[in-house]
């Protein structure tokens, strides 16, 4: 910016290029920083003296302008990348800190809105503060977080990375960076994940004889339990996909561990007999489930579902297969309802023998139900009811 040394006259230039430069100083710079810049001066066109001369306004431009023009300044628009620029602008998403809420969230939008009438953006992910485990600022100098390259050594990368999704601070809460809870997302997410696959690989390897099983895709049955399983998955699907739409990344993350503690401890663990027995309809659902929920969580766990997928389908890579169609798996809402009542129920019966002291091996005379809807589950649940929690009768 050129303004004039002579009030009685003024006038100030604002230039956008070297062309523009060259035009009214006669010279093309070479380098656009000072002290060179500051060399180049003109007299003023609008004093008929001749005295006053143009000089460059020492001040640099406030640096939020710089980063405010980022959306069209990366691309050298307008001079390069015109028909790209307006064909992405404004941004679909875009994620910073809480803090720059006043900084560059703001300056970006003022100067999209003063040259294009456009927002600069379309979504806003805006993060809270990390901390350290002392509850200060996370700082290099006061190394107040566990090492990075012992949680990658030892919980592996994917452990980190769900820690930070799956946590408050994608909502704009802070964030306290602590061994426990990057060792609870390994507990609670991948070690369930990564046990649903082994337990799978182990019986599909062992059946017919040591032979292996045919790998089939399966999107019905009549198991009550693999029909749970499919209309869980097909919820999965929908859910995830919804709450990614919007960057629930957080909100994604807890409905993929609400499904694996489904998967794992119960769906599995209730199934097994039928994979010791080598039930073609329980593996034929197991992998259509699994294969559906690494394509689902991979955004979420990219390594270890890759793991997964290559083992479980001998693909190139999770990472360039399409999102799951949801449509593909059946649906049973009715299903779904009464079973998850039916895990309600036992899980309410077991805190209650826990709470009293008798162990589950422990078998009890009887169990009665008093809960809404609960007459309902009696004559196809009551039977699971009874086994779960170990009575004789329900």
């Amino acid at each position: 910016m050129w303004r004039s040394d002579d009030p009685e006259h003024p006038r100030v230039d604002v230039y956008g290029s070297l062309d523009e430069l060259e035009r009214d100083f006669g010279v093309r710079p070479d380098d656009l920083h000072r002290p060179f810049i500051d060399e180049l001066t003109r007299p003023n066109p609008d004093d008929p003296t001749g005295r006053s001369t143009m000089r460059r306004v020492t001040d640099v431009l406030d640096v939020w302008f710089d980063s405010g023009s980022m959306p069209y300044g990366q691309v050298h628009y307008p001079f390069e990348n015109r028909e790209w620029f307006e064909q992405n602008f404004p941004a679909d998403f875009i994620a910073e800190g809480l803090d720059q809420t006043r900084g560059w969230f703001y300056t970006l939008h003022v100067l999209a809105t003063a040259l294009f009438d456009r927002p600069a953006f379309s979504t806003c992910l805006s993060h809270g503060i990390v901390l350290g485990d002392d509850g200060q600022k996370m700082s290099k100098s006061l190394r107040n977080y566990p090492d990075v390259n012992e949680v990658f050594d030892r919980d592996g990368a994917d452990a980190m990375r769900w820690f930070l999704m799956a946590s408050p601070i994608l909502r704009g809460g802070n964030l306290i960076v602590t061994e426990q809870g990057i060792r609870d997302g390994v507990r609670q997410v991948l070690l369930p994940l990564w046990n649903a696959w082994y337990f799978f690989a182990l019986y599909a390897n062992a059946a017919n004889g040591g032979a292996g099983y045919e790998a089939k895709e399966r999107l019905g049955s009549d198991d009550v339990l693999d029909r749970y399983l499919l209309s869980k998955t097909r919820d999965l699907v929908a859910e995830t996909q919804a709450q990614m739409d919007v960057y629930d990344i957080a909100g994604a993350c807890e409905t993929v561990r609400t499904y694996l503690d489904m998967l794992t401890n119960w769906y599995i663990r209730r199934s097994r007999q039928r994979f010791w027995d080598e039930d073609e309809a329980a593996f034929d659902v197991l992998r259509t489930c699994l294969e559906r929920l690494c394509r689902v969580a991979a955004p979420l766990l990219p390594l270890v579902t890759e793991e997964i997928w290559q083992g479980l389908t001998g693909g190139r890579s999770v990472h360039l297969e399409d999102w799951p169609d949801a449509g593909g798996l059946v649906g049973d809402p009715e299903l779904v309802a009464r079973m998850d009542r039916t895990r309600q129920i036992c899980s309410t019966a077991l805190g209650l023998r826990k709470a009293n002291g008798l162990r589950v091996r422990l078998p009890l005379r009887s169990l009665t139900v008093v809960a809404p809807g609960a007459r309902d589950l009696a004559d196809r649940f009551a039977d699971i009811v009874a086994d779960e929690v170990n009575v004789q009768q329900v």
